[in-house]
Protein backbone atom coordinates (compact mmCIF):
# COMPACT_ATOMS: atom_id res chain seq x y z
CA UNK A 1 0.00 0.00 0.00
CA UNK A 2 3.17 2.46 1.03
CA UNK A 3 4.98 1.65 -1.99
CA UNK A 4 2.37 1.83 -4.16
CA UNK A 5 1.10 5.18 -3.52
CA UNK A 6 4.89 6.24 -3.10
CA UNK A 7 5.35 5.18 -6.50
CA UNK A 8 2.29 7.14 -7.68
CA UNK A 9 3.43 10.09 -5.96
CA UNK A 10 6.99 10.35 -7.52
CA UNK A 11 5.25 9.46 -10.90
CA UNK A 12 7.54 6.14 -10.93
CA UNK A 13 6.46 2.54 -11.32
CA UNK A 14 6.38 0.44 -8.22
CA UNK A 15 9.10 -1.84 -9.42
CA UNK A 16 11.20 1.61 -10.04
CA UNK A 17 10.63 2.21 -6.16
CA UNK A 18 11.03 -1.08 -4.96
CA UNK A 19 14.44 -1.54 -7.18
CA UNK A 20 15.56 2.21 -5.58
CA UNK A 21 15.47 3.54 -8.97
CA UNK A 22 17.42 7.12 -8.61
CA UNK A 23 17.24 6.56 -4.49
CA UNK A 24 13.84 7.54 -4.32
CA UNK A 25 12.04 6.15 -0.77
CA UNK A 26 9.07 5.33 0.93
CA UNK A 27 7.30 8.64 1.90
CA UNK A 28 6.79 9.03 5.65
CA UNK A 29 3.35 10.03 4.85
CA UNK A 30 2.61 7.14 2.75
CA UNK A 31 3.25 4.92 5.65
CA UNK A 32 1.14 6.91 7.76
CA UNK A 33 -1.95 7.13 4.94
CA UNK A 34 -1.96 4.35 3.18
CA UNK A 35 -3.69 1.50 5.52
CA UNK A 36 -6.44 3.58 6.92
CA UNK A 37 -7.05 4.98 2.74
CA UNK A 38 -6.71 1.46 1.72
CA UNK A 39 -8.39 -0.78 4.26
CA UNK A 40 -10.23 1.40 6.86
CA UNK A 41 -12.57 -0.92 8.36
CA UNK A 42 -9.96 -3.40 8.79
CA UNK A 43 -7.45 -0.31 10.44
CA UNK A 44 -10.14 1.08 12.50
CA UNK A 45 -11.73 -2.06 14.29
CA UNK A 46 -8.50 -4.32 14.20
CA UNK A 47 -5.01 -3.04 13.73
CA UNK A 48 -5.28 0.83 15.28
CA UNK A 49 -6.88 -0.89 18.28
CA UNK A 50 -4.45 -3.64 19.00
CA UNK A 51 -1.51 -0.75 18.12
CA UNK A 52 -3.11 1.68 20.94
CA UNK A 53 -3.52 -1.46 23.21
CA UNK A 54 -0.02 -2.50 22.91
CA UNK A 55 1.79 1.00 22.50
CA UNK A 56 1.33 4.77 23.92
CA UNK A 57 0.42 7.21 20.90
CA UNK A 58 4.44 8.59 21.50
CA UNK A 59 5.66 4.87 20.73
CA UNK A 60 3.66 4.69 17.57
CA UNK A 61 5.30 8.12 16.23
CA UNK A 62 8.32 6.54 17.13
CA UNK A 63 7.63 3.00 15.36
CA UNK A 64 6.35 5.34 11.93
CA UNK A 65 10.29 6.90 12.28
CA UNK A 66 11.79 3.95 12.48
CA UNK A 67 10.68 3.09 8.66
CA UNK A 68 9.99 6.33 7.32
CA UNK A 69 12.21 7.56 4.92
CA UNK A 70 14.29 4.07 5.15
CA UNK A 71 16.14 2.91 2.16
CA UNK A 72 13.90 0.54 0.08
CA UNK A 73 14.79 -2.16 0.45
CA UNK A 74 15.91 -2.70 4.13
CA UNK A 75 16.94 -4.94 6.21
CA UNK A 76 16.06 -6.27 9.67
CA UNK A 77 19.46 -4.57 10.93
CA UNK A 78 18.51 -1.17 9.24
CA UNK A 79 15.71 -0.77 11.64
CA UNK A 80 18.05 -1.75 14.43
CA UNK A 81 20.52 0.21 13.64
CA UNK A 82 17.48 2.79 13.34
CA UNK A 83 16.38 1.81 17.01
CA UNK A 84 20.04 1.90 18.49
CA UNK A 85 20.13 5.28 17.56
CA UNK A 86 16.40 6.23 19.13
CA UNK A 87 17.01 4.27 22.36
CA UNK A 88 15.27 6.45 24.44
CA UNK A 89 12.45 6.39 22.27
CA UNK A 90 10.58 3.90 24.56
CA UNK A 91 10.85 1.12 22.05
CA UNK A 92 12.46 -1.83 24.39
CA UNK A 93 14.18 -4.58 22.23
CA UNK A 94 11.46 -7.05 22.71
CA UNK A 95 9.07 -4.65 21.80
CA UNK A 96 11.31 -4.71 18.59
CA UNK A 97 10.66 -7.65 16.92
CA UNK A 98 6.80 -6.68 17.51
CA UNK A 99 6.94 -4.16 15.93
CA UNK A 100 8.27 -5.66 13.01
CA UNK A 101 5.67 -7.87 13.16
CA UNK A 102 2.80 -5.31 13.21
CA UNK A 103 4.61 -3.90 10.41
CA UNK A 104 4.49 -7.10 8.33
CA UNK A 105 0.99 -8.16 9.41
CA UNK A 106 -0.51 -4.36 8.35
CA UNK A 107 0.95 -4.82 5.05
CA UNK A 108 3.63 -1.89 5.08
CA UNK A 109 6.89 -3.98 5.12
CA UNK A 110 7.70 -7.22 2.84
CA UNK A 111 10.05 -9.26 2.24
CA UNK A 112 12.10 -9.08 -1.10
CA UNK A 113 14.42 -12.32 -2.28
CA UNK A 114 16.98 -11.70 -4.60
CA UNK A 115 19.13 -14.75 -6.07
CA UNK A 116 22.42 -14.31 -6.53
CA UNK A 117 22.84 -16.52 -10.19
CA UNK A 118 20.34 -17.61 -12.79
CA UNK A 119 20.41 -21.32 -11.44
CA UNK A 120 19.14 -20.21 -8.34
CA UNK A 121 16.70 -17.93 -9.70
CA UNK A 122 15.65 -21.37 -11.57
CA UNK A 123 15.45 -23.43 -8.31
CA UNK A 124 13.91 -20.79 -6.32
CA UNK A 125 11.12 -20.36 -9.22
CA UNK A 126 10.02 -23.99 -8.55
CA UNK A 127 10.06 -23.65 -5.41
CA UNK A 128 8.47 -19.95 -4.66
CA UNK A 129 7.04 -19.84 -8.27
CA UNK A 130 5.19 -16.95 -10.08
CA UNK A 131 3.32 -15.05 -7.63
CA UNK A 132 5.36 -11.73 -7.10
CA UNK A 133 7.87 -12.59 -9.21
CA UNK A 134 9.53 -9.49 -11.00
CA UNK A 135 12.27 -10.04 -13.90
CA UNK A 136 14.23 -6.66 -14.61
CA UNK A 137 16.57 -6.31 -16.99
CA UNK A 138 20.00 -4.02 -16.24
CA UNK A 139 21.94 -3.75 -19.71
CA UNK A 140 21.88 -7.56 -21.02
CA UNK A 141 21.92 -8.98 -17.49
CA UNK A 142 18.91 -10.16 -15.95
CA UNK A 143 18.16 -9.93 -12.44
CA UNK A 144 15.22 -11.63 -10.64
CA UNK A 145 13.16 -10.72 -7.68
CA UNK A 146 10.20 -12.21 -5.72
CA UNK A 147 8.25 -9.81 -3.51
CA UNK A 148 5.95 -10.84 -0.88
CA UNK A 149 3.72 -9.49 1.99
CA UNK A 150 1.40 -10.61 4.48
CA UNK A 151 -1.63 -10.25 2.37
CA UNK A 152 -0.30 -11.90 -0.92
CA UNK A 153 0.65 -15.19 0.85
CA UNK A 154 -1.12 -17.87 0.22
Amino acid sequence: MAVEKSAFLSCISVDDLLFGKDGIKVRSSAIRESPSEFCPLLMQIEFMPEVKRKFSSAVTNNIINLVSGIKVPFSVDDIKKRYQKNEGSGITPFKLNEIIDQLWTSGIIGIQVIPKSEQTADSFRQILGTPGFREYLAGVKKLYRWYFFEYNLE
